[in-house]
């Protein structure tokens, strides 16, 4: 993994927040939908261009996931109490965000002692999918499958927790050898 900095996905990576803000703004027009399908695309390429081209960079690995994050907690966060959905909706939504957030800063602090190599799991990209769908339903105030996906968010979050914790565990097991 290369240590620059100017990238085309590092570029389309931190492209992809103004158009949160986008979709709020035009929260009540169609073009909510164009925003949000150039967000989603954009979160695509940057990784694409990154794998196919050998652009991964150490600050790619970390402003990739976190852009994600803040994408997500903007445009829900907005459409959240626009639409007036009960809380533990927010539960649901980021049960894996919040656990996952706790056991990296764990693993970093664990990390300073041990050599631990984190990396992006497979299930927690499929949670990711899973709420970028769900906040196309958001975003159309569709109650019945924006619920629907929220539950498929939570169940998919609990699979990839438990893959979080046992990637770690084997990380610390080979850095204790």
């Amino acid at each position: 993994m290369k240590s620059k900095v100017f990238t085309i996905p590092n570029l389309l990576t931190v492209l992809r927040l103004p158009f949160a803000f986008l979709i709020i703004l035009y929260s009540n027009s169609p073009l909510k939908y164009l925003f949000l399908i150039i967000a989603i695309l954009l979160d695509f390429f940057d990784g694409y261009i990154a794998k196919k081209y050998n652009q991964a960079t150490k600050l790619g690995a970390i402003l990739d996931p976190l852009f994600d994050k803040l994408f997500v907690l903007i445009v829900f966060s907005f459409f959240f109490i626009k639409m007036n959905l009960p809380f533990y909706f927010i539960f649901l939504f980021f049960t894996r965000d919040i656990i996952t957030s706790i056991l990296a800063i764990l693993s970093l602090f664990k990390s300073l002692y041990k050599k631990i190599e984190i990396k992006a799991r497979i299930l927690g990209k499929v949670v990711t999918t899973i709420q970028f769908i769900t906040l196309i339903f958001m975003v159309a105030e569709n109650t019945t499958l924006l619920t629907i996906g929220a539950y498929l968010v939570f169940i998919m979050s609990i699979l990839a927790i438990i893959d979080y914790v046992i990637y770690i565990k084997k990380q610390l097991k080979i850095s204790n050898k």
